[in-house]
This record gives C-alpha cells, sequence and structure tokens, in this order.
C-alpha cells in the first residue's frame, strides 16, 4: 500500500474531480415511500408497507388533514342543566370526553368526561356542565394550530399527556389583535390512526367515521333513547326517572331469568318499561295499628304477577313462624307467576291461554313504608316474550315488515299488549279467619303446586349500591293505596297515553 500509494492517491483525485463523489446508499422520506410501494418482496406484507409510509409521512401532514371539524363535534354548552336526557345522550354517543363550549360552538372553554355524570343528582336540577367542568378540571391541548404537522402534535399531546386537544387557526375577522379561533378537535387516536392508515374502531364507536358519518353496524354501544322525556309525561302518580329504568333495564335482563334474552329482547323489555306498570304505596301507621295493612303478596292469595321493589322498604313474613325480615330495592318476587324453570319458547309462544296461571305464595309481602313497585302481570310478560318471539322469526325470514291494512307497520308487542288486556282478571282466593295455617296450606297446595319462597335478592344493595342516589328516595309521590288485608288486583289497562308512549318508543 505504502509502495502504490504515490501512484494511487494522485489518481483518485483525478477520478474524483472527473466523476465528482461516489453515491451511497441514502433516501429521502419521498423516495423511500415511492421505494416501498414499489418493493415487491414475501417479507413484508401490505398493512407494514402502509404503516411505514403513514410514519414517513407524518412530519408532512397537517393536523387540519386529519381533524374533525366543529360542525362534526358532539358538545355540551356550559350552562345547560345536567338532566336525565344530556345523561342518557351522551352515552348514546358513546364518546368518553366531551368539549364544552360557552354561547358559541368555536369558543371551546373546557372538557368533562362521560364519568364525571355517574354520581350527580340529575333531578335536583342543582348542576350545571358549567359546575360539573370546574370541579373535576380536565386537562386538554388548548391551541394547536392547524399547520402544526401531526408528528410535532404527537409528541406534544404523548409529552403533555394529553388525549385531546383543541385545533385553532388566527381569525382574519379580528384586525387590531388576531386571536385563535377554535376550528376542530384532534385526539391521539386520530393521529395514530393516520400513522397505520387504518380506523380504530371499538366495540362502542357509534360511527366507523366521525367526518362521513359512517355507523358502526357491530357497534355495541347501548341505545337508551327510548327512556328519554319518558319521566316527563307519565301519569304524575308515579314518575319514574330515565336512569332508574336504565337501571331495571339492566337489572332485569341480567338478573331475573323470564326478563333476560331468551325469552324478551332488550328492545322488547325497554318498551315494556315504558308502559305505566309502576304503583306506589304510601304506608299509613294508623291503619297498620288497626290490622288494615297493605299487601303486595299475602300468604296463600292465588297472584298472577311478578313484583320488583324499586324505592322503600318492605316486610316479608315466612314460614309457620310468621319470620319478618325487611326487604328493599331490587328484591324481587313471583317469578314462579311468569314462567316455570323449565319452559321453552316455543312452548310459551304456541300455547294459546294467556289467562290467569295460579300462583301461590308461600310468604306474605307487607308495605312497612312509602314503597315503589314494578309490577308485571304475566299475560303481559307474555306479550312481550310473544312480541320478540314474531319480531325474531320476521329477522330471520327477511322479508318485508308486516304491514296492517292501511299499510301501517305492525307493533308487535301493541297487539299483543292489546289481546292480554282482553283476558279476564283472575279469581281472587281470599282467606278466611277461621281458617287455620295448616287449612290455608292444604287448600293453597290443591289450586296449584307452583310455589315460590320470594327469589329475594337481599345482594341488590351490592349490586346497585353505585347506582342508588337520594334522588330516587325523593322520587316517591303521595299515592293512597285503597287497598287494605287484600292483595292488589287493579291491573294497568293499555291507554291511548300508554300506547303514544309505545309507539314514540318504537319510532326512536
Amino acid at each position: 500500500m505504502i509502495i502504490t500509494s504515490p501512484i494511487a492517491f494522485p489518481l483518485s483525485k483525478v477520478l474524483d474531480c472527473i466523476l465528482g463523489e461516489e453515491v451511497g446508499a441514502t433516501y429521502t422520506r419521498d423516495q423511500m415511500s415511492v421505494l416501498l410501494k414499489h418493493t415487491q418482496t414475501t417479507d413484508i406484507e401490505e398493512r407494514e408497507k402502509n404503516i411505514m409510509t403513514g410514519v414517513l409521512g407524518l412530519k408532512t401532514k397537517k393536523i387540519s388533514d386529519i381533524m374533525t371539524h366543529l360542525i362534526d363535534v358532539f358538545m355540551l354548552e356550559a350552562d345547560r342543566v345536567v338532566d336525565d336526557e344530556l345523561v342518557l345522550t351522551v352515552h348514546g354517543y358513546g364518546y368518553s370526553r366531551i368539549p364544552v363550549y360557552e354561547k358559541q360552538r368555536d369558543n371551546i372553554i373546557g372538557l368533562v368526561n362521560i364519568r364525571d355524570f355517574a354520581l350527580l343528582d340529575t333531578e335536583s336540577g342543582k348542576f350545571t356542565v358549567r359546575s360539573v367542568m370546574n370541579f373535576y378540571k380536565h386537562r386538554y391541548g388548548k391551541v394547536i394550530m392547524s399547520d402544526d404537522s401531526c408528528y410535532d402534535v404527537f409528541n406534544q399531546l404523548k409529552k403533555e399527556q394529553y388525549h385531546l386537544g383543541i385545533v385553532a387557526e388566527h381569525d382574519s375577522s379580528s384586525k387590531k389583535d388576531p386571536k385563535p379561533r377554535a376550528i376542530g378537535i384532534v385526539t391521539l387516536e386520530d393521529i395514530i390512526e393516520e400513522m397505520i392508515q387504518e380506523e380504530i374502531i371499538d366495540e362502542t364507536d357509534v360511527f366507523t367515521d366521525n367526518r362521513g358519518k359512517v355507523r358502526n353496524i357491530l357497534s355495541q354501544a347501548p341505545d337508551f333513547s327510548a327512556f328519554i322525556g319518558q319521566s316527563e309525561t307519565s301519569d304524575d302518580t308515579t314518575k319514574i326517572s330515565a336512569q332508574l329504568k336504565v337501571a331495571i333495564l339492566q337489572f332485569l335482563s341480567t338478573t331475573v331469568e323470564p326478563f333476560t334474552s331468551r325469552f324478551i329482547s332488550s328492545h322488547i323489555l325497554v318498551r315494556l318499561l315504558n308502559v305505566q306498570f309502576y304503583q306506589e304505596f304510601e304506608y299509613d301507621k294508623d291503619r297498620a295499628e288497626d290490622g288494615k295493612e297493605t299487601y303486595i303478596y299475602e300468604y296463600g292469595k292465588s297472584a298472577d304477577y311478578f313484583v320488583l321493589i324499586l324505592n322503600g322498604q318492605a316486610e316479608l313474613i315466612t314460614g309457620q313462624e310468621k319470620i319478618v325480615s325487611e326487604v328493599g330495592p331490587f328484591s324481587y318476587f313471583g317469578v314462579s307467576a311468569l314462567c316455570s324453570s323449565d319452559s321453552k319458547v316455543e312452548d310459551i309462544v304456541r300455547s294459546k291461554d294467556l289467562k290467569f296461571r295460579p300462583f301461590v305464595p308461600d310468604f306474605s309481602l307487607r308495605v312497612s313504608e312509602d314503597v315503589q313497585i314494578l309490577r308485571i302481570r304475566r299475560i303481559n310478560w307474555l306479550a312481550a316474550v310473544r312480541a320478540t318471539f314474531f319480531e325474531n322469526q320476521q329477522k330471520s325470514n327477511g322479508g318485508p315488515p308486516m304491514l296492517k291494512p292501511d299499510g301501517e307497520q305492525i307493533d308487535f308487542l301493541t297487539q299483543e299488549l292489546e289481546k292480554a288486556n282482553g283476558v279476564d282478571q283472575p279469581e281472587t282466593h281470599t282467606t278466611t279467619s277461621s281458617e287455620t295455617n295448616d287449612e290455608i296450606r292444604s287448600r293453597a297446595m290443591t289450586m296449584m303446586p307452583i310455589m315460590d319462597s320470594g327469589h329475594v335478592r337481599t345482594g341488590h344493595e351490592r349490586f346497585f349500591s353505585r347506582r342508588r342516589s337520594k334522588s330516587i328516595s325523593h322520587n316517591l309521590y303521595n299515592t293512597s293505596s285503597k287497598s287494605s288485608t287484600t292483595s292488589i288486583r287493579d291491573t294497568p289497562s293499555l291507554t291511548d297515553k300508554q300506547r303514544h308512549y309505545l309507539s314514540r318508543t318504537d319510532q326512536t
């Protein structure tokens, strides 16, 4: 090398001057992107190419290209009162973070999270979106300019631990001191979607594309919009808040077998809970001391209804010793009045007998304070089961909806409830003072061997301890019960107002 250097070194310099510098294996971002697109290899999948291309283009892509415009953003007005309608609307959209604006939508002043509304008393009317926002003070990216690169914004949000940022641009209409004006929002998810060149969709997303408003047909986000406004339009005697109805829906559909999806679909159950099957009883201490107690169930007396206690307390009297225990909200009774444990849906639907099926409780349930209950007769439950069966059958056939002669679509639930209201009332088997307990039990057993030990769920308070609020205790309205020592036998009829609720729920 030393020997040849006097010749090689001058020669290399001459070649450098003539040929120029040697071109190395280096590429710009654009060259890398083009190279990846045209590379044909089995080692790199097409999705991997898209991800690498998306990452390489992150610095050149502006936030304005991927943001969600304000017109497509779900927002809340700061001075809006937090009520059932607002909570259920927020829940229905499925967004976890919601921007809050004041007066104009481009004046965003804060952020609320869907969890912030979980423990609020929505019936008091004392809370506004602003008060909730000021209490939690969620952090967010307040000013992200529209011409910032996605790469810089991604690093900024990640560094400052924000998930959402407000995209703004300078207001050209203000000549003296142009202030940033909000034009949209951007989230970490938006930037990550741009990096991987795919939409990230989870099971609660209502839309697959917020800008294109493409609905997600696989969305599992529950829809409670049918409950919105129902408490305001219900009878004055029994008002049930929308949140309480949601709690009832969740409890019945997951805990009480006759109301699970095996028998009744969630859609039909929602509509059934909007019918006025609710009753309230005011406890009269003087009448109780005179022996004129009000019984929801009475030992040895046949019944054809299911009862769920919603609010208040009742006394459960069991056994020959008449042991008394207190039961409270979300204790339920009378499951055997609806169906037996081995009942099949097909057999229930095919049966033409809608009439009373004797159920004789081996316990008594006595009102011990103001109490509010959900009471559903077997014929009304059967109507919901049949409506579910017919709807499922129609969907499985894939044919068009069944129509009435006037061209209106058949409402299976309303139709079946109308049939149920034409069924005669069951006979009331009352006890006499001359009968002994053994005689009562013997007579009850000869009627029909369908007994029920109450199905008391003493664990209901653990199940719903986070859902109960003081608002439920204020939900009682003074309604005098004319019942004395006999069981409840008045059956709600399907009034024009209830038909209106059902049709309104179906349209929703």
